[in-house]
């Protein structure tokens, strides 16, 4: 809960305003921080107020609350924004408060924040929400409350004391630090760290870090690292040092870049104030180490309005240089007592003596009015002289508005903000006295430009589109004709695969046949008539009587596409010939290839398996 109304020390606020020299720098971050939560009760209603360092956006849903009977759950789902607060569940609302529970938590990833309120009573329409710039505004009931104010700000975490641990006594001599507090007023924050008596101090600066040591100096505080609730940016580390028989308090100040370079240090007896310059809301905010968030109370942004001080400026000028009609003048009339007359224009005012003569005060000269014109008409020539022929510098566009150099008849010497020059005098009008006809007529002047540019530029980005399309309608049909080559050309490629594997088939049936004609050609193998048929099958009693293939001598293949029939002959004459085919037995084997020049046995002769070939000489070829 947040205490209100602390009283704040003007002249330390003061002396920090002071001793500030230097701008603060804008701290770039992605995503929103959630800087304060209020829930307010009136007679308007029961509102809920989110504020943060950047916008972001927020949704709200509705629904009954299933476990108060007469409750509904609003639920307010916050994104592009991390949690500046802390994380937890509040139900301790006065008695008649609408509000009954609110329950805030972060979404792992850090970038959401999910707040749930259980609000009493029904609600006869949707919540309102309102943004204005990083603020939301949640109408969460218009029933009239009992008025109150509840409001969630970061609570420092101290670590806590062991129960055994006690502070060590403090020696004469030592100083010890009481208090570690930041104050912020508006944009100005001082981070003051007190001691209890006076002590010395060493500052120096190490890369992004303030590091302060001071001297003959303890701890009085129960923590060694702190990060101000009303600081997210700045985290202060103590360490307790001794060296050489002195006691160092070492403390390390981190902040963010902005605030590093704008940080100025000054050292009192008992205390050391860092001023820096921040960028966020401007607020009033006290947090102290030994007591929290004390005070928390973020300015109204009053709404701002645009007025036109050059106009009102050039007004008073054309007035003060111009005689008025006395019917438009008013006279002030002072009381004697109220008149304040200094001792030098009193002695001018005061009667003249009979025949003294009377000396006029000096006037001081009168500074030339500043007039401005504004063009009436589009694309008016800037030319380099005063005529038609000379050469143009620019075009002015109607609404122009110059500052007048010089006059000549019918010609206008004028300075924009770029050049100066000729302009015609027919084109122009003095801006502080321009008839109303003359300023619409620039009005609509500038809108006709506008509507034309913004059509010039919708047909170029028309123009661009179709140019587009038709460059990607032009490599699409590219594609496709490649796309088609290749095709074609694949095909060929498979036409002409196709008709080589035809020609190489049909040479090696042509040498296949020309192999058997060959063999057909060939000296035919004699045999008696009383011997057994070469063409027939092995009778299994005659089997064993041919089946050493080293005893055969290879004489004839017969050899086509349906069959393959090799001749042979004994080596002891050629009273015995044989005809085998392909798996026919022989001893410890069987034929296992035919081919047009040889014949191969697969033979197994005492568990190992080799292959034997008999070929055709060449004399039994011719």
């Amino acid at each position: 809960m947040m205490t209100r109304g602390t009283s704040v020390p003007v002249a330390l606020l003061s002396r920090a305003a002071a001793a500030l020299v230097c701008c603060a720098c804008t701290l770039h971050a992605a995503s929103a921080v959630l800087s304060g939560l209020d829930i307010v009760g009136s007679a308007r209603g029961v509102a809920l107020t989110l504020r943060a360092d950047a916008p972001f956006p927020v949704k709200m849903e509705e629904k009954p609350f299933p476990k108060k009977a007469g409750a509904v759950l609003v639920a307010v789902h916050c994104t592009d924004v991390i949690y500046g607060l802390e994380d937890f569940e509040f139900t301790s609302f006065p008695a008649g408060c609408p509000v009954s529970r609110i329950a805030v938590s972060e979404s792992p990833a850090g970038n959401s924040i999910d707040l749930v309120l259980a609000v009493a009573g029904s609600l006869d329409r949707p919540a309102v929400a309102k943004q204005k710039d990083a603020r939301w505004i949640l109408l969460l009931s218009h029933e009239p409350a009992p008025d109150f104010s509840w409001s969630a700000a970061p609570q420092p975490k101290p670590a806590a004391v062991p129960a055994k641990q006690k502070p060590s006594a403090q020696k004469p001599g030592e100083s010890r630090l009481t208090d570690i507090s930041v104050l912020v007023r508006d944009k100005v924050e001082l981070l003051t760290f007190s001691f209890d008596g006076p002590t010395a101090m060493r500052l120096k600066r190490d890369q992004d870090k303030l590091v302060v040591l001071f001297v003959n100096a303890t701890s009085g505080l129960p923590i060694t690292r702190v990060s101000p609730s009303n600081d997210p940016t700045s985290v202060i580390d103590l360490k307790q040092i001794a060296h050489g028989g002195t006691l160092w308090l070492g403390a390390s100040v981190s902040m963010a870049q902005p605030a590093l370079h704008s940080a100025l240090m000054q050292a009192f007896a008992d205390r050391l104030v860092i001023y820096t310059i921040r960028d966020s809301l401007q607020s009033l905010s006290l947090w102290s180490a030994a007591k929290g968030q004390t005070v928390q109370y973020n300015f109204v942004e009053l709404p701002r309005f645009e007025v036109d001080i050059e106009g009102m400026k050039k007004k008073a000028v054309t007035d003060l240089s111009t005689d008025l009609p006395k019917a438009k003048t008013f006279a002030i009339r002072e009381e004697e007592a109220a008149r304040t007359v200094p001792k030098a224009a009193a002695a001018v005012a005061a009667p003249a003596t009979e025949g003294a003569a009377l000396v006029a005060a000096p006037v001081a000269p009168r500074a030339p009015a500043v007039v401005r014109l504004i063009v009436t008409k589009d694309n008016v020539n800037l030319r380099t002289e005063a005529s038609a022929g000379s050469a143009v510098i620019s075009k002015l566009a109607a609404g122009t508005v110059a500052t007048l150099v010089a006059k000549k008849p019918e010609w206008m010497k004028v300075r924009t903000a770029d050049t100066a020059g000729w302009v015609s005098a027919a084109m122009t009008a003095d801006s502080a006295r321009a008839p109303k006809a003359v300023l619409d007529n620039i009005d609509k002047l500038a809108r006709a430009r506008f509507a034309q540019q913004k059509a010039a530029e919708e047909k170029a980005a028309r123009e661009q589109a179709a140019k587009e399309r038709a460059q990607q309608e032009k490599l699409a049909k590219q594609k496709l004709a490649a796309d088609r080559d290749a095709q074609k050309k694949a095909e060929k490629e498979s036409r002409a695969a196709a008709r080589d594997s035809a020609v190489r088939y049909t040479a090696a049936v042509q040498e296949s046949v020309q192999t058997v004609k060959n063999v057909m050609a060939r000296k035919l193998v004699e045999y008696h008539i009383y011997g057994r048929d070469p063409f027939l099958p092995l009778s299994e009693d005659e089997d064993t009587k041919v089946q050493n293939v080293e005893d055969l001598t290879l004489v004839g293949i017969l050899y086509d596409q349906s069959d393959r029939i090799a001749l042979f002959e004994t080596l002891k004459g050629r009273e015995k010939a044989l005809a085998l085919r392909e798996n026919d037995p022989v001893q410890n084997g069987y034929v296992l290839r035919i081919q047009p020049d040889k014949v191969l046995f697969l033979l197994n002769e005492l568990g190992i398996s080799r292959t034997y070939a008999l070929k055709l000489t060449r004399e039994q070829e011719k």
